[in-house]
């Protein structure tokens, strides 16, 4: 489950990358919270940009022609339940009763063999939960009966679905259709063959989160409405796992953002990584040091918590693929982020540990 690249973290509040939430002003350009600079800085030049930028941006709409382009908007629909009762018996994490999602400045490091076997654990069982979600997309079916049918295998597992109350949340997991980019609330729209649904699954087992998520095109591949949306799937998939493979002990962070956005130039398709959204630490805590960076980048300890990667240390490579452009907005809900000119995105996530000769991916299928 994603999170916004943070403002806020405890580092240099007169750097640029403090006070805005990427690497480079030009970022800015493309309108996420040009207003976020007078909070964070007193940097008068800055500012005097800032507000230039912010008055000659005009968002030009995309041309209809686009292959990531959805002619039918997604809308909000009805949620028939929300806060599912969850039994006594079940571990439950700290934010169960106060629902605030608190981000923990803490790194996720993995110090002894216990913790790594239920860091392991967990993150098998969100698999697995990933997979049995899976076999419930079909044209027809609701989020919110995916939704429904997944807390109750959760449950069954004697694990937590993390998603549920942090930060007030309604659902146990994140159904994210067509040009909603991330955090989508299941719901009563039924799904349509061709539709492209990520699917975000954390569960907490044993008092550790696994955090992994997968796109689907409802229907497969063939019923895909453009054979662009079978690639902008593909190349999402790909793009993971080009971050992910640059992992180890002592590589720079920047070098999973250098990676994902070196591939994504090379396929020589108008798709990006967005910069909005990062990666994190994740454990004992659901969201947590490091933050990791999907676009090209040179952020250090300041920006990210730490460096280098080290041993131990367990974050989710998880890139935002969009079709065309990045650029978002949100919901009144506060947490469905869709695309702002209606371009389809795809998303795949693992959560990775370093490992003294590389790395270890915890939530793969086995």
């Amino acid at each position: 489950m994603n999170t916004k690249w943070r403002c806020s973290l405890p580092f240099r509040k007169n750097s640029i990358l403090y006070a805005f939430n990427n690497q480079s002003l030009s970022k800015y350009y493309r309108g996420f919270h040009f207003n976020s600079i007078f909070s964070y800085t007193n940097n008068t030049q800055l500012k005097k940009l800032a507000k230039k930028l912010k008055d000659s941006s005009s968002p030009i709409p995309p041309p209809e022609s686009s292959p990531y382009y959805t002619p039918n908007p997604i809308e909000p629909f009805e949620i028939k339940s929300k806060f599912n009762a969850v039994p006594d018996h079940i571990e439950k994490p700290p934010y169960f009763e106060n629902m605030k999602n608190k981000y923990h400045l803490q790194l996720s490091i993995l110090e002894t063999e216990e913790e790594l076997e239920r860091m392991k654990n967990s993150c098998k069982l969100a698999r697995k939960v990933l997979n049995f979600a899976e076999t419930l997309i079909e044209p027809g079916i609701t989020t919110e009966e995916i939704d429904s049918k997944v807390f109750d295998f959760i449950i069954s597992h004697n694990a937590y679905p993390s998603p549920l109350r942090y930060g007030a949340f309604p659902k146990s997991i994140c159904t994210s259709v067509n040009e909603v980019f991330v955090h989508g609330i299941p719901d009563q729209r039924p799904l349509q063959l061709g539709d492209v649904i990520s699917v975000d699954v954390t569960v907490y087992l044993n008092g550790y989160h696994g955090d992994t998520c997968k796109t689907f095109i409802v229907g497969g591949r063939e019923a895909a409405k453009r054979e662009e949306h079978v690639e902008l799937v593909e190349i999402a998939q790909e793009a993971m796992y080009r971050g992910i493979s640059v992992c180890g002990p002592n590589v720079p962070m920047y070098e999973i953002g250098c990676a994902i956005d070196d591939y994504l130039k090379s396929t020589g398709k108008n798709i990006k990584s967005s910069g909005d959204f990062v990666g994190h630490g994740v454990g004992k805590y659901f969201h947590s040091l490091p933050q990791v960076c999907f676009t090209k980048n040179k952020a250090g300890r300041e920006e990210t918590g730490i460096d280098n990667m080290i041993p131990g240390m367990v974050f989710t490579i998880e890139p935002l693929i969009c079709g065309e452009s990045t650029k978002h907005k949100t919901w009144k809900d506060k947490w469905t982020i869709i695309s702002a000119h209606r371009y389809l995105s795809a998303q795949f996530e693992h959560t990775v540990l370093i490992t003294p000769n590389g790395f270890e991916v915890l939530t793969k299928d086995e």
